[in-house]
């Protein structure tokens, strides 16, 4: 059955829907626990479309509108998997990802399995690519990306995994697939190592990446001579620190992203050399590409920006920034040379709005909002701040002040909500966050520290959290929580602390070594027993593959210190009452980790509600239990620190 024919009125009503609501009415729970009207989207190559993901009826579709008439003209379902990607491959043809959580017969844990489809508009028809090649691991086509798409005769170049599950000796090959049928047909041969292919305009490989997780090594091979020969090598603990991600535009040389810094490896000699004009001032997240070929350099920290190479687009987005101070502004879609551009603003001033810029007018046109009916005024300020933690080390965070809070007045004496991010390598930076916007609308202040550990701030800053959980990482985010109760902004006696995955840890450990500070605790698929974790992140590795001396490292490896900062342990440390929610189809923190703390709680006398969601993975994927996640935090704080 057709897409439209099921869906047809609420698909025309959806299309309509795009633009920013008018209504002013106070958003509801349902406006911040619902996922995003818009999840991603993408814009055609002629900027006459737009192609975009929601949630209908608690199933994902994806949908294609004309952007001037705004009428509904494509669209297909998800079926089973959760959104991950979406791109225009040309005019007519979207390709699209998504993942499922599954289980396969002699795997002890749950997986999640990638797929990557097309749409083609004209004939409404999905496929699924390279389903129908046999000898493939199940998800390495979905899950290891697309290197080069020739859009003209429909054809994609992307890897897929040969064997099946746990065959460390397994190539991992390069294939080009027709995007119609979803067929596909070798097109290099890789190696077990292969990560990363780069596929010049004539359609030819110019360089393979290798990370051979064994010897701790990352590997460059150039291809320019028609055969693969080494040029380049590296030492590097892990394979997510180092790697190429972009050709050159003579494609002799390739871009080369190493911590902080990046260089040009030539293709030819090898040799390396540092990429000029670079700031040094900002610590460099990543490289921009389009068609394998770079356009930018993003900058992370608190006020994310990108560096665009073609003076038109830099002038732009940059257009867009001043317009938009209190805000996030990240590239969206468009080409180089091309009069329309796609970008999404993020933050004090819109809820994640999408807005198209007409170069010919000069025209900004907001054509969705991933939240409409949280409009300008009902978003809480998002401010950047910088404290000082307790051994002087300088700690990057966010506040976000209740949007009713407008005044010096009104801005003291403040319950506060400490929400400390996961990873721990990863970070918070200026955005809509609909977490602690949503906390900010019943009138909570909320600090989102980015403690010692956290990217975004250089590697000294986050090798600074190696071994350190439970200790000066969670003194970090004591630490800000004091500093707001001594500036007047926060009431010492309305603290609670919550978070998730390594938020939810240290939420848990809040509770277990500083039960004076906080009322209450809410743990989001927290990580109870470290040494429990550590142990099962290498019964189900190798033990010479790089994620099991990352968490090694990261974590500290030895038991007795392990155990004594895992909160589990301490159970009757607390005085505060936690509510512990997991999802129980997580594949990152097993749900054990919650049933355990939960259990040792409640044999220590302790006050403690556990709440398992259903179909729910690591990343509250599913709007359906993401609302009732935060409904079951809204009833938890009215009760025990209510406004």
């Amino acid at each position: 059955m057709k897409l439209f024919t099921r869906y047809a009125a609420i698909l025309v009503a959806s299309s309509l829907a795009l633009m920013a609501s008018n209504l002013q009415a106070k958003p509801t729970i349902e406006d911040y626990g619902n996922q995003p009207q818009v999840q991603m989207m993408d814009l055609s190559p002629d900027g006459s479309r737009v192609a975009y993901v929601r949630e209908l009826n608690g199933e994902n579709v994806l949908l294609v509108i004309d952007v001037a008439t705004k009428k509904l003209i494509g669209g297909t379902r998800y079926e089973k998997l959760k959104p991950r990607s979406i791109n225009f491959v040309n005019n007519e043809l979207v390709m699209f990802g998504g993942s499922e959580t599954t289980k396969f017969r002699g795997i002890a844990n749950k997986v999640e399995l990638f797929a990557t489809m097309s749409y083609h508009i004209p004939t409404d028809k999905t496929v699924t690519m390279l389903a129908k090649n046999e000898g493939l691991q199940p998800g390495s086509a979905g899950n290891a990306g697309t290197f080069k798409i020739d859009p003209k005769k429909n054809y994609a170049y992307m890897n897929a995994r040969e064997g099946f599950f746990g065959g460390a000796k397994n190539p991992t090959n390069l294939y080009k697939v027709d995007l119609v049928s979803g067929k596909g047909k070798r097109y290099k041969r890789g190696t077990p190592h292969t990560q990363n292919w780069f596929i010049g305009e004539d359609y030819k490989v110019k360089a393979r990446a290798d990370y051979h997780t064994a010897k701790q090594e990352y590997r460059l091979y150039s291809y320019l001579d028609g055969k693969p020969k080494m040029v380049f090598s590296q030492k590097a603990e892990r394979a997510i620190d180092v790697g190429a991600s972009a050709l050159s535009e003579d494609e002799k040389s390739v871009y080369f992203f190493d911590a902080d810094a990046v260089s040009l490896i030539n293709l030819e000699s090898g040799s390396k050399a540092p990429v000029e004009g670079l700031r040094d001032d900002y610590a460099v997240s990543g490289i921009l590409k389009e068609d394998g070929k770079i356009t930018g350099i993003a900058y992370t920290g608190l006020r994310p920006f990108i560096e665009f190479i073609d003076p038109k687009r830099k002038e732009q987005y940059e257009m867009f920034r001043a317009q938009y101070p209190g805000s996030h502004v990240s590239f969206a879609g468009g080409l180089e040379g091309q009069d329309t551009s796609l970008y999404i603003v993020s933050g004090s001033d819109m809820a994640g709005a999408y807005m198209l810029y007409d170069a010919t007018e000069n025209k900004i046109t907001q054509i969705a909002s991933s939240y409409p009916r949280i409009t300008p005024e009902f978003i809480g300020e998002v401010q950047t701040i910088n404290y000082k933690s307790r051994d002087g080390l300088d700690i990057p965070a966010l506040l976000t002040w209740p949007a009713s809070a407008k005044t010096k007045e009104q801005r003291k004496n403040l319950p506060l909500i400490a929400l400390p991010h996961g990873g721990p390598e990863a970070h918070d930076s200026l955005r809509f966050d609909w977490w602690a916007q949503y906390l900010a609308n019943k009138g909570y202040l909320v600090i989102q520290p980015n403690f010692r550990g956290s990217t975004g701030f250089g590697r000294e800053f986050t090798e600074a959290g190696s071994g350190k959980w439970g200790k000066e990482m969670q003194d970090d985010v004591s630490d800000g929580v004091l500093k707001l109760i001594k500036a007047g902004y926060a009431d010492k006696d309305r603290v609670c602390i919550m978070g998730a995955s390594y938020g939810g840890y240290a939420a848990m450990a809040g509770g277990a070594f500083s039960p004076e500070l906080y009322k209450c605790i809410v743990a989001v698929a927290g990580v109870s027993d470290i040494h429990k974790m550590l142990r099962r992140t290498k019964n189900n590795a190798s033990s010479d593959d790089w994620i099991v001396r990352h968490w090694s490292k990261l974590m500290g490896d030895n038991p007795n210190a392990l155990k004594e900062v895992s909160p589990v342990n301490y159970a009757e440390n607390f005085v505060a009452p936690i509510l512990i929610i997991h999802g129980v189809d997580d594949t990152v923190v097993p749900i054990d980790q919650s049933k355990i703390m939960h259990a040792a709680l409640k044999k220590a006398g302790k006050p403690s509600i556990y709440v398992p969601l259903e179909k729910e993975d690591h990343w509250l994927s599913n709007g359906k239990t993401r609302l009732r996640m935060l409904q079951e935090i809204d009833g938890f704080l009215d009760k025990h620190n209510p406004i």
